[in-house]
Order: C-alpha cells, then structure tokens, then sequence
C-alpha cells in the first residue's frame, strides 16, 4: 500500500457514492503510515466536500 494507491482508492468510493447519490464518503483510518501521508492528507483536505475523514486512537485501552 502506498499513499497513490489510497487516494486511488478513495477517488473510486467518491465516484461510486456520487453515482448512487449517497452524499458524503466518510472514512475511517487506521495508523498505517500512508494514511498519514502528505499526499493522502492534501488529498482529503482538497476533497472536504466529499468525503469525511476519522481515525482511530494510535492506542486503545482496553
């Protein structure tokens, strides 16, 4: 996985939820390292509008 591929990856989901008139793509992401990419961060900040973006805590008690 690389930061082209998600983004790749994430301009299909907008595609598709545009497609079926479903609205915003909200998106939950792990730490994985390419999610914190600057090129996937620039790409969600320029994509506001469709898509929402979370991530999960880098721990989690139990």
């Amino acid at each position: 996985m690389n930061a082209a591929i998600l983004i790749d990856f994430m301009k299909r989901l907008v595609q598709e939820a545009k497609k079926a008139n479903t609205g915003k793509v909200f998106l939950v992401l792990d730490n994985l390292k390419v999610h914190h990419a600057k090129l996937v961060k620039a790409w969600l900040q320029e994509n506001k509008g469709t898509s929402k973006c979370s991530t999960c805590p880098a721990t989690a008690r139990s």
